[in-house]
């Protein structure tokens, strides 16, 4: 590789000292000007770092940047402080440091301290408070602003990972903030980043987010020791405490989603931990429901433990960053919301203590009439809701099946009879399928507390958001039975206890099923993910569809709802069908992309596009692609010819 001009450091113009710190003196450099920043900086490394200095690592950053296209390079300079240019002695060709960008003005804040007001750069050091300490040093921080900057600061790992670059020391100190105009991140001590398993000086950590800590022994500066400073990152933010690593302390309105993010990233096994990419959708989807008010401070002194803080109602949708999942429009609830406010609704329905008489017209000796009734005796609708449980999921066409083990909630059995009976079945990420049925012309018997019966219900397309494939045993499924509309005949001659029942819409808001669609899209890519880390990986196989939110393609504007739906086409008329996000796999030019691949796999490209030409897909529907995690995107894609 041709390295980079160096330069002499009398070419940086007078210098004006701005920082000092433990390896060197930063000084504004009024002569140095580079294509991608306007204004730089100059960092003298002091004299008892250089003879330890790797000064062909420290070359290598420059040489990169440069190596790279210039949308990439102005990127990478939008997130870092990197190292553009060498700079020598006057006398001789000893490095003695390097020429960077400044810090844009928007990482700076006007900080309220005890002897006034001063401008300081906007370290995450500040953020890491409760709310009484935010509210004195005027720091206007929303829950919303939490999770977007934790959007950014997951996009930016994600976006160094892909290109080999590990941060090592991430700490609140090197990391920075902008809260206007929008949420950003910012990095620097970018010399210290390990690239391409190389760094310039021994690695070392900050006290109290040490990896080390966890994981004795552990090596330094990799996407794995990354991710679990990310974790001990959103886990102080969202918890206001500079120093915990106690998951607990976790405010009570964090969503569960958010919590095991954080768990899974403080694991003590590297490679258990979420890779970078795998926290944006949740983040993203916790944002649009997170607050922005600002919380109030406490009026004595903090408790050990956080107030919960709760979100504020129709919150506006936050404004999309650089590598940010973009949002639907408009505001927006997620599906397992929907589901408790219908519930509400049908409260009122739920408290009915009508007799119903139900009658065996098969004939008149001791016949039963349906599971536990003999003959005819009353019974007593149920003031409860009926529990039910998923027994399994399976695909029918383009509809999506459940069985479901109903009982009665009480002792004396129940009946389900109402014209709009409103069967919701959800996770805690969000709604899986929802419709009405119609149970007034033929009721569904419980005859107790006790004994269950099981119904099919049938969810047409445009009614569930999860693949059959995708639910199983272990799937946390909980369902809803509630009644709205009118009630069925007092006699009922042929009581249900079997059978397949298809759902009507349960009616909901644009905004709703775009919330919905895109937690069965979050939900079906994790569950993909280990049959595609474990049968396709490094491996070539046909890509069927790439989807970004807002994407203008194929003549529509591509919504979370258009995304999902065509997904579960494909997946229907096809075996083995996944689903990828492309934030999670080194192959993707882009990390915010629904990749929908057939589950087949191949050694060579050639095999991959023989799949796409037996099938009938043409060259802009069908190509073949290698999936990988730590392959580049160059040489990952082969068209048909």
């Amino acid at each position: 590789m041709v390295h980079q001009q160096r330069l002499k450091r009398s070419a940086l113009g007078a210098l004006q000292k701005l920082a000092e710190g433990g390896q060197g003196v930063v000084y504004h450099a009024p002569n140095a000007h580079m294509r991608y920043a306007n204004s730089m900086v100059y960092k003298e490394y002091k004299p008892n770092v250089l003879p330890t200095a790797n000064v062909a690592a420290l070359e290598a950053m420059p040489d990169y940047l440069e190596s790279l296209p210039f949308a990439e390079g102005f990127d990478l300079l939008s997130r870092t402080a990197w190292p553009c240019r060498l700079v020598e002695e006057d006398a001789s060709t000893a490095v003695i440091g390097f020429v960077m960008p400044t810090i844009p003005s928007e990482f700076f804040i006007d900080l309220t301290v005890a002897s006034g007001v001063k401008s300081t750069t906007a370290q995450f050091q500040h953020l890491l408070n409760d709310n009484t300490v935010l509210a004195r040093r005027n720091i206007m921080l929303t829950d919303r602003s939490r999770y977007e900057l934790l959007i950014q600061a997951a996009d930016s790992l994600s976006v160094l990972h892909r290109q080999h670059i590990a941060i090592g020391d991430m700490s609140p100190l090197n990391l920075l903030f902008a809260l206007q105009p929008d949420p950003r991140v910012y990095l620097i001590d970018c010399d210290a980043m390990r690239l391409a398993d190389r760094t310039v000086t021994a690695q070392v950590e900050t006290p109290d987010w040490e990896v080390r800590q966890a994981n004795p022994g552990e090596q330094l500066a990799t996407p794995q020791s990354d991710a679990y400073k990310l974790g001990l990152l959103a886990l102080r933010l969202l918890a206001g405490d500079q120093t915990t690593r106690d998951t607990d302390r976790l405010p009570s309105a964090v969503p569960t989603a958010i919590r095991q993010l954080v768990a899974a990233a403080l694991s003590t096994t590297p490679a258990d931990r979420p890779v970078a990419a795998d926290w944006i959708p949740t983040l993203t989807d916790a944002a649009h429901t997170a607050s922005t008010h600002l919380p109030q401070p406490a009026t004595s002194s903090p408790l050990p433990r956080r107030t919960a803080r709760q979100p504020a109602a129709g919150p506006p949708t936050p404004t999309r960053g650089p590598g940010q999942l973009p949002p639907p429009s408009g505001p927006m609830s997620r599906g397992h919301r929907r589901a408790r406010r219908l519930a509400a609704v049908a409260a009122v329905a739920l408290v009915i203590t009508t007799g119903i008489l139900l009658t065996d017209h098969r004939g008149t000796g001791n016949n039963n009439s349906g599971p536990g009734l003999a003959g005819s005796r009353p019974v007593t609708t149920c003031a409860d809701p009926p529990k039910a449980a998923v027994a399994s999921a399976t695909a029918a066409g383009d509809s999506l099946d459940l069985s479901m083990n109903i009982v009665a909630a009480c002792s004396q059995g129940d009946v389900l009879s109402s014209s709009r009976t409103q069967v919701i079945v959800s996770t805690p990420a969000g709604t899986v399928a929802s419709g009405t049925f119609n149970l007034s012309a033929a009721p569904l018997v419980l005859p107790s507390s006790t004994q269950p019966v099981q119904k099919t219900f049938r969810y047409p397309s445009g009614q569930f958001w999860q693949p059959a494939d995708t639910l199983s045993p272990t799937t946390d499924l909980t369902v809803q039975l509630n009644r709205a509309g009118t009630e069925g005949p007092v006699h009922i001659a042929n009581p249900v206890t079997g059978g397949v029942l298809t759902a009507s819409p349960l009616p909901t808001t644009a905004a709703d099923v775009e919330a919905m669609s895109l937690a069965g899209l979050q939900a079906t890519a994790a569950a993909d993910r280990t049959a595609v880390l474990r049968n396709l990986s490094d491996r070539w196989v046909p890509q069927l569809s790439s989807k970004q939110f807002g994407l203008v393609a194929e003549g529509i504007t591509w919504h979370h709802t258009d995304i999902m739906r065509e997904h579960l086409r494909l997946r229907e008329r096809h075996p083995n069908v996944r689903l990828l996000w492309s934030g999670t796999w080194s192959t993707f030019s882009y990390p915010d992309f629904w990749i929908t691949i057939a589950g087949v796999a191949f050694p060579t490209p050639d095999g991959a596009i023989q799949w796409c030409g037996d099938n009938g897909f043409d060259r802009d529907h069908c190509y073949a692609k290698l999936i990988s995690t730590t392959h580049p995107v160059d040489g990952s894609t082969q068209y048909q010819p």
